[in-house]
Formats: structure tokens, sequence, C-alpha cells
């Protein structure tokens, strides 16, 4: 098959899988943090991200699409390990403002949009307040920039949902930033 992913031996299959996936570590933690909300558990679920992905190295037949399968991998185990962190998460409650400061103490830095694309904290905020399904594209679409074709390859689901998932996510996004965007003298057109 052409651009299928080369390397037989362990020595070539490891240094074929760094070379094709360690180059998109920076975008699956990106949406690990946007999916966790959390640091520790955003590089926790890049490590499994990675250790699935190297265990099923094999059945990647593009080299091309490493980054939508590495996405996916990270989607799928969010959702396989999600109940156990909102467990822990509701049992060690702590309000957002010791969070917060708790945060900057040990200087973790907020999940970053991606170069080019200016996104201010209430809006980030506001996205994080969407229910999962809707965040995983408005993350993967608006501030991910990916294409729908590309979100529902990570999704695991059809172009379709992906557009009415996010056109939801984005009407929610409208009622929630009403007020903000009042106070900033803009408009919030459909």
């Amino acid at each position: 098959m052409a651009g299928a992913v080369p390397g037989d031996g362990a020595t070539d299959r490891r240094a074929t899988f760094e070379a094709l996936a360690l180059p998109h570590y920076a975008a699956v933690l990106r949406h690990a943090l946007r999916l966790t909300r959390h640091v520790q558990d955003a590089e926790d679920l890049c490590q499994e991200t990675y250790l699935r992905a190297f265990r099923r190295f094999g059945a990647l037949e593009s080299a091309a699409a490493v980054r939508p399968w590495l996405l996916r991998i990270a989607t799928n185990a969010f959702f396989g390990i999600y109940r156990r962190w909102r467990r822990r998460q509701e049992a060690v409650w702590a309000p957002d403002e010791v969070v917060r400061c708790a945060d900057e103490a040990v200087g973790v830095e907020a999940p970053e949009a991606p170069v080019g694309v200016a996104v201010h904290g209430e809006v980030l905020a506001a996205v994080e307040t969407l229910p999962v399904a809707f965040r995983e594209v408005v993350t993967l679409v608006d501030l991910g920039e990916a294409t729908y074709e590309e979100a529902a390859e990570v999704l695991a689901c059809p172009i379709g949902t992906v557009m009415s998932r996010l056109h939801r996510g984005r009407a929610l996004l409208r009622e929630r930033l009403a007020g903000y965007a009042a106070a900033c003298g803009c408009s919030l057109a459909a």
C-alpha cells in the first residue's frame, strides 16, 4: 500500500514511531488539556495515548494520518478513563479560585490556542462549560483548526454528526457569551 508505515524490526519500528508521532505531541497535549481540564491528567492522558499508539502502530495505514490517529486514540482513552477522573474530581472538590491560585503558584499555564488564533479567557471558560460531545468538536474545529473530515476521523463519527454538534456547540457558546459580547460592544451573529 502506498504511504504505508515502514519498519519491521523492533528498532526500526521504534525509530519510525518516534519520527512520525513525536512531532504531534504538542497537539495531543493541547487536545488532552481541553478534554481533561487538568495538567497532570492531560499529561497522563498523553502518556496513555502514546503507549496505546505504539502498541497499535502496525495498524496505522498511512504516515499522513498520524495526527488524527493520535487524537482519536487520546479521545477514546479519555472516554475510557473519564469516569475514574470524574469520581476523583468529585471526591476532591476545591473552589475554582483555590485551583487557579494553586496553578499559578506552581507555574501551570492554561491550554494555549493554536498559533494565529487569539482566544480570550472568557471564551475558553465558556467552551469548558459545554457538554463533552460539543466541547470536543468546538475544540477540534474552531480552536484546533481541524477540518470536518479530521474531526470526524478523530471522533469516529460521520461528518454530518460533526457539523451538527459544531452547530449546537456554537449556539450554546453564543448564549453563554451574549453578556460578554455586549460588554465588549460586539455582536454574536448566528
